[in-house]
């Protein structure tokens, strides 16, 4: 259903019906209303409240995932004209509505069904797969949220998710629709073609300075360099901390004491598996053994070495099959045995075996260490965070910050991409983004916040250069006009020569006798939909070939730059009663969700949305500091 979705959505069709959809969402806008909330609240939908805090992490959300689409950070102002705000508060307000239908219908999620959503979202999944819980605490923190949080808004989603099933799946589409996308997407054209390319046009000449000053005004944008900001940042994680602590020898010896039975590695086996097909392998296996026969060399002889299956190095009790386990510890290094069971005989081979056993403190001391001053930083995290900030009041800079506690300031040239954060290597995966709006936001002359990311990292810095962007001389950015000016003259050479052979298609004159004065043969494709045929014919082709009926002809560029003189032959009408079977189910599902928007802006419409502007003004001000 998935891929015949994202099939769809590509079509004409789709585009219309999303259309439909969006002017839907749109039309009620943001009420003009405003008024004076509760200092937390952002707005109110009926009785239902859009806290600060969710509107806040949802508008993060979006500037984030816009950032990381057009590589591009836009500021609070930028986003303001992007509507970014208005799309979060509309998405908000429409939870909010649903919140109080569904609450309002006596509707509820249990907790087991909520359990289950949470088990089996595959961003909590460890790395053997099933849920983490070590995971999932740490990407709670790491966006900010508290478990109580997100446990309640997936509750929610799962009663919104009801409803919506509930009163708006499946609604059938009209019989005309399904026949007009059938036609659609099933007619296809066959074209007879030839391509003009550079051999058909005269060289274009060296640009003179004059041109390329002229084209450099014209094309001034694209040739200037990137605004960038120099920071010292300061990360503090529990890892950057932990790293900073000075720990006793006494208090590491003392704690591989108290801790010793952690450290004892359990015996382990390097395994491979053979399934032998039939009896007379599992004879031969068996001879082999008996005749003190190599492993490799009975794989060789039986052909079957391309059959093995590593396993892999494992303790006893990772191994879920017994029979195995128990077959694979009785070996030692470099063994194999053969083991029947119910589904047939395998042969199992162990190339390393590991007895385990206690480690030394002189092996495991660094570990140790490390475990014992993460506990200790995370303990102290709280009061070096407030240290850090009274410290920062009293305008003290980074670097001297810095050294009272050990720890490293790390210098970075950022674009407004986040580009050049990639240096500071302390910093939270995903950050990036967040951390480039504060970094463009900040005022060199004011005193600049935190950054908390979520509750295990906080970010702080400095200022030390800037650098605006400005535009390119003609000297800097010659390399990139010449390149530039000579494509653009080309292409409008190739463009301007197909069209004149084009008209003489048009004329009257047979194709395959023009392409034949132009030292080219015309060529007949396979029948084509609107797509193109994923080969030669390019979709920007087939467009203009479906322009128009029988005999219609024109011009259009390719997929490689070149252009195609084309004339349609023949034209195939698709059965408006066949055809993919997936489309009536792709059109109930956008026809079921052009009707669910319109059911929520009259929902959200009714029951009313106020805005407090104060507090929302105040977030979009300063989000960064305040998140």
């Amino acid at each position: 259903m998935l891929d015949r979705m994202r099939a769809f959505a590509s079509t004409f069709v789709a585009r219309i019906l999303i259309g439909v959809l969006i002017v839907g969402l749109s039309v009620w806008g943001i009420s003009n209303v405003f008024v004076n909330l509760a200092s937390t609240t952002v707005g109110r939908v009926g009785d239902q409240e859009i806290s600060s805090r969710e509107f806040q992490r949802a508008y993060i959300s979006q500037v984030n995932a816009y950032a990381q689409q057009t590589g591009v950070v836009p500021t609070t102002e930028e986003a303001r004209n992007l509507g970014i705000p208005a799309a979060v508060i509309q998405q908000l307000a429409a939870s909010a509505a649903l919140d109080g239908l569904a609450e309002g219908s006596g509707m509820g999620a249990s907790e087991t069904l909520i359990a289950r959503k949470v088990a089996e979202d595959p961003n909590f999944s460890g790395a053997i797969g099933g849920f983490d819980a070590e995971r999932f605490n740490s990407l709670l923190r790491q966006n900010g949220w508290t478990e109580a949080e997100y446990l309640g808004e997936q509750a929610g989603a799962v009663r919104r998710e009801q409803l919506a099933q509930s009163l708006f799946i499946g609604l059938p589409p009209p019989q005309a629709m399904q026949h007009l996308v059938r036609r659609y997407q099933g007619d296809t054209r066959t074209i007879e073609y030839f391509t003009v390319n550079t051999t058909n046009i005269e060289a274009i000449p060296a640009a003179t300075e004059d041109e390329l000053a002229a084209y450099l005004g014209e094309h001034q944008a694209q040739y200037r360099t990137v605004e960038t900001r120099t920071i010292g940042a300061l990360v503090l994680t529990p890892e950057v901390y932990a790293g900073s602590l000075d720990i006793a020898e006494a208090e590491i010896s003392a704690e591989y004491e108290r801790t010793a039975a952690q450290y004892a590695r359990p015996a382990t086996r390097t395994i491979a598996t053979l399934a032998l097909p039939a009896t007379a392998t599992v004879s031969w296996f068996n001879l082999g053994l008996s005749a003190g026969k190599s492993f490799s060399t009975l794989l060789e002889e039986s052909g079957l070495g391309e059959k093995v299956e590593e396993l892999g190095t494992l303790a006893k009790d990772q191994i879920a099959d017994a029979a195995l386990a128990d077959a694979a510890f009785g070996l030692e290094a470099d063994e194999y045995g053969v083991l029947e069971g119910a589904d047939g005989a395998r042969a199992i081979y162990v190339s390393a075996a590991d007895p385990g056993g206690q480690q030394s403190f002189e092996a495991v001391r660094d570990q140790v260490r490390a475990e014992l001053a993460l506990d200790r930083a995370r303990d102290g995290m709280s009061e070096v965070i407030d240290q850090i900030e009274e410290a920062r009041a009293a305008l003290t800079p980074i670097a001297d910050i810095a050294g009272r506690y050990g720890l490293t300031v790390a210098q970075a040239t950022v674009d407004r991409t986040g580009g050049g954060l990639e240096t500071v290597e302390a910093l939270p995966e995903g950050a990036r983004p967040q951390v480039a709006v504060a970094v463009f936001a900040a005022d060199p002359d004011r005193l600049i916040p935190s950054i908390p990311l979520g509750s295990s990292a906080t970010v702080w810095f400095d200022i030390v250069g800037a650098d605006p962007a400005r535009d390119l001389s003609l000297d800097e950015a010659r390399e990139g006009l010449v390149a530039g000016w000579s494509a653009e003259k080309t292409e409008a050479a190739l463009r301007v020569r197909a069209e004149e052979l084009a008209a003489r298609v048009v004329g009257g004159e047979p194709i395959a006798d023009v392409a034949f004065e132009l030292g080219a043969f015309s060529q007949i494709s396979s029948p084509i939909g609107r797509g193109g045929d994923g080969l030669s014919i390019s979709p920007s082709v087939a467009e203009q070939a479906f322009a128009g009926g029988l005999g219609h002809a024109g011009s259009a560029r390719s997929a490689e730059g070149d252009y195609m003189v084309f004339s349609v032959t023949d034209i195939q009408p698709a059965d408006p009663l066949g055809g993919d079977p997936g489309i009536e189910a792709a059109l109930a599902d956008a026809l079921s969700q052009s009707v669910y928007g319109q059911f929520i802006a009259r929902l959200v419409g009714d029951a009313g949305l106020r805005i407090n502007d104060q507090v929302l003004n105040d977030i979009l001000t300063n989000v960064i500091g305040t998140q």
